[in-house]
């Protein structure tokens, strides 16, 4: 899939995102609002969360400089390799915005990935909540 970033911030992190990333009450995280695309069709919206302090060297890039795939850049800039993930599937409905990243009518049933990616350390790195189409979605996992 292509990707395409709509946006980047610095800010707090809602409770369970910064259990999961075991993020200090007061620590600042970055969120990333990413479009995952196949033949520039809209197939994936993704809320991503990282620590701020950990990840920090990704904020002096400029979004045309992320690509398609984040985990490289994890470790090209932030020397973070991710060696593994849990996920959780849920069935739920799209929201307007949502829906209309992915093209798709309010109230029409979304599938929602959660995934926490942890490094060789054991420590989490990063914390993602994906948003696609139920009528398109096809879902296969190999994560080693």
């Amino acid at each position: 899939p292509d990707s395409k970033i709509l946006s980047i911030s610095v800010k707090a992190a809602p409770a369970d995102v910064r259990e999961s990333l075991e993020l200090k009450k007061n620590a600042r995280a970055i969120y990333i609002n990413r479009l995952r695309m196949i033949e520039n069709q809209p197939v994936l919206v993704e809320q991503i969360w990282l620590s701020e302090s950990r990840f920090k060297p990704l904020l002096a890039l400029n979004k045309n400089e992320f690509g398609p795939l984040l985990y490289p850049l994890y470790e090209a800039n932030c020397n973070a390799i991710v060696a593994s993930a849990n996920e959780d599937l849920t069935i739920d409905v799209a929201n307007r915005k949502t829906a209309d990243a992915l093209g798709i009518e309010s109230n029409q049933a979304i599938v929602v990935i959660d995934r926490l990616a942890i490094g060789f350390d054991e420590q989490p790195l990063e914390w993602r909540r994906s948003f696609g189409r139920a009528d398109q979605f096809h879902y296969r996992i190999d994560i080693r």
